[in-house]
């Protein structure tokens, strides 16, 4: 769901605005990346629970 919907969270997030996507595994962070700045996000840091993770991306002023 977060990868279909990357374009649509860049669309309606305001300039400088920071977003977080959470609960999905370690192991697809990679993908999450890729999708995020390839929808012009810049990734921030993300934090990692029991191989579960929330990712902090912000949209560039």
């Amino acid at each position: 769901m977060l990868l279909e919907d990357m374009g649509a969270y860049a669309q309606y997030l305001k300039p400088g605005g920071p977003i977080l996507f959470s609960g999905f595994y370690e192991d697809d962070l990679p993908l999450i990346q890729a999708a995020a700045e390839k929808a012009g996000f810049q990734y921030e840091n993300h934090r990692t629970q029991n191989h579960w993770v929330s990712a902090v991306f912000r949209q560039p002023a």
